[in-house]
């Protein structure tokens, strides 16, 4: 009898119920259940030698069915839980450009032979500041203008004449790029970008 009533005491447990009370009748160890809400039944197994699976499985279904019908319904809005969300941290990105670091001898060296051979590229240059990225990519840390400016002169190699903005309507060079840019555009004639630099500043100048 006690094998039988720990057998069906954790078919019980299993259901999700609770077992109250347990007797022997007949031949049969009945036990008492309880759902969630409180409300009771019997249920029962053969106390014979013989195991009986079929009538255990029959009385588990039968536990099963009456724990989810007296399931406590569990109302998530009549308790209101507070969510926490991950907070996501954003990324501040620095746009302040990083220090520039004083060139060694040997990165100094470096920099006036990459400034002779690159000669012909610098000249077509949009900018100043286009040199000092393509140098910082080439040294592999941020290089002071003063200190380009140096090698500049030790290798003589000499800023291009787009590099300086134009302030006099009355420079020549401003009105041949006026007559020029107007006689590329009627012709459908493609601008390299550097002339292309130097109409945008001409076209900010009053003629």
């Amino acid at each position: 009898m006690e094998r039988r009533q720990k057998d069906i005491t954790l078919m019980a447990e299993h259901a999700g119920l609770t077992a109250v009370k347990a007797e022997r009748r007949n031949a049969r160890i009945y036990l008492v259940c309880a759902g969630e809400n409180g409300a009771e039944r019997e249920f029962s197994i053969s106390l014979g030698t013989r195991s009986d699976p079929r009538g255990d499985l029959n009385q588990l279904s039968l536990m099963k069915r009456f724990a989810r019908e007296n399931a406590v319904s569990r109302d998530e809005s009549a308790t209101p839980t507070t969510t926490t969300r991950p907070t996501m941290t954003k990324k501040s990105i620095s746009t302040t450009p990083a220090p520039s670091i004083e060139l060694s001898p040997l990165d100094f060296y470096r920099l006036c032979e990459w400034l002779k051979t690159k000669a012909t590229e610098i000249a077509a240059l949009p900018s100043s500041e286009a040199l000092t990225l393509a140098i910082t990519r080439h040294i592999g840390q941020p290089v002071e203008t003063g200190t380009i400016q140096q090698a500049m002169q030790v290798t003589g190699v000499a800023e291009p004449d787009h590099w300086n903005d134009p302030t006099d309507p009355t420079d020549p060079t401003l009105i041949l790029a006026r007559e020029l840019a107007t006689l590329m555009k009627s012709l459908g004639a493609a601008q390299s970008a550097a002339f292309a630099k130097l109409v945008g500043q001409v076209q900010k100048v009053p003629a």
